[in-house]
């Protein structure tokens, strides 16, 4: 593995610890995001970055909150 090779992953790695945790920082307390849904919304902003997501599915009403807030069209199975 090259230098740049080894520096990008590490920085990747980083990036994937960091936006989970600002996540919950930003939502946890005022709106009461939980640790596991915070990990959710990180991966569905990931994932939205990188290829476009159309919509997130979840039943979890702080989520769906929280992923509006985010931009996040939601589908909730729960509410049709």
């Amino acid at each position: 593995m090259t230098w740049q090779a080894a520096q990008s992953r590490s920085s990747r790695l980083a990036n994937s610890t960091i936006r989970p945790r600002s996540v919950l920082f930003r939502y946890g307390e005022g709106q009461g995001l939980r640790t596991l849904d915070a990990l959710q919304l990180a991966v569905a902003l990931e994932v939205q970055d990188r290829v476009g997501v159309e919509a997130l599915v979840a039943a979890d009403k702080i989520l769906c909150e929280v992923a509006t807030l985010q931009g996040f069209a939601v589908i909730n199975p729960e509410r049709p």
